[in-house]
């Protein structure tokens, strides 16, 4: 009877242990409020134009919010140059509460992958920056910065710096009356 009763009370105290890490891993994987404010901008379709390098892009973009509001989720696709040559992204993105930062990850059908750190300066909250290390070719690393830049609510500027020159200036308008939805 008592092997029992001792069984039962160490059972008893590996659920509470289970439950109470499980919940506190709920907790503290939870994207604040502001960050997910912060992602809902972007939601919705917007057409792109600018430069790369010096080449002229012009395309368009689609960002939704993943149900539950973890992450978002963009598809882009741009016209290169004058023969408009296609180029396809996907990136997705979320929240790091260890580093206190949104990361993204983007693939193109170039073959082309970058991780983006972003973080949001409470002082400029049209601005956010960031840091961006990316493989293109053959494994050729890249790193450079990032800066989005908010016009209002219906536009925004995309600029990326490597070794200090502008690789992307882009500028996204919201396409008329979209404000977009949560995915399903």
């Amino acid at each position: 009877m008592m092997k029992t009763r001792t069984t039962l009370q160490v059972v008893t105290l590996i659920v509470l242990f289970v439950v109470a890490r499980v919940s506190s891993a709920q907790t503290g994987t939870a994207v604040p409020p502001a960050v997910v404010d912060s992602w809902s901008y972007l939601i919705g379709d917007w057409n792109v134009e600018g430069r790369v390098g010096s080449t002229p892009v012009n395309g368009s973009a689609t960002f939704d919010l993943a149900e539950g509001k973890y992450c978002y989720v963009g598809r882009q696709v741009w016209r290169i140059g004058e023969n408009g040559r296609s180029l396809h992204l996907s990136l997705i993105g979320g929240w790091d509460s260890a580093a206190n930062e949104t990361i993204e990850q983007g693939f193109s059908s170039s073959g082309d992958a970058a991780t983006v750190h972003y973080r949001q300066p409470a002082e400029r909250a049209n601005v956010i920056e960031g840091r961006i290390d990316g493989v293109s070719g053959p494994g050729q690393r890249w790193a450079g910065t990032i800066k989005l830049q908010r016009n209002g609510p219906d536009e925004f500027l995309l600029t990326t710096t490597i070794d200090d020159e502008i690789v992307h200036s882009l500028k996204y308008v919201r396409k008329q009356g979209d404000h977009g939805t949560a995915i399903k």
